[in-house]
């Protein structure tokens, strides 16, 4: 039982955290162009501009969350694993 608590607090201290900052840094880029219209139409690139430039930032981190998550599950699974051998003995 000891390792299930441990698995689940694992599971929902990653979650939270990973949860947390998806919506904090998915939510900048509307936030950031309503109160900084300027700043976020200045094209430090050519014509690329800022908005641009995080909403590419957004497609990367998407896939880096889902390879943490994966890479997370991989170790969640072998704590569960674990579990399933503990309740069999």
């Amino acid at each position: 039982m000891e390792n299930y608590e441990k698995w689940r607090h694992a599971r929902k201290s990653f979650l939270i955290k990973v949860t947390i900052f998806a919506i904090v840094f998915y939510m900048f880029l509307p936030i950031a162009l309503g109160f900084f219209p300027n700043f976020m139409k200045q094209a430090p690139f050519g014509v690329i501009t800022y908005a641009w430039i995080f909403a590419f930032l957004q497609i990367g981190m998407t896939w880096i969350i889902g390879t943490l998550y994966w890479f997370k599950c991989r170790k969640l699974d072998a704590m569960v694993q674990e579990i399933r051998r503990e309740a069999i003995e």
